[in-house]
């Protein structure tokens, strides 16, 4: 799996290491007070959503 990370560089990324980087949207204050000031939960849906993309992936595959 290919992402852009923040410095904009393409980075090859392993399935199970996107997983659970994802977790940091919620455990890490900094991230989670970014994505809830935009609404409340936000935090916890992006990195539900996001799983939720990497095993519909991981299925299909």
């Amino acid at each position: 799996m290919f992402l852009v990370n923040l410095m904009g560089y393409i980075t090859n990324i392993d399935i199970k290491a996107h997983f659970n980087l994802v977790d940091m949207y919620v455990n890490d204050p900094r991230f989670k007070k970014y994505y809830d000031q935009h609404g409340v939960g936000l935090a916890e849906l992006l990195k539900e959503v996001v799983q939720e993309e990497i095993i519909l992936n991981i299925k299909q595959k």
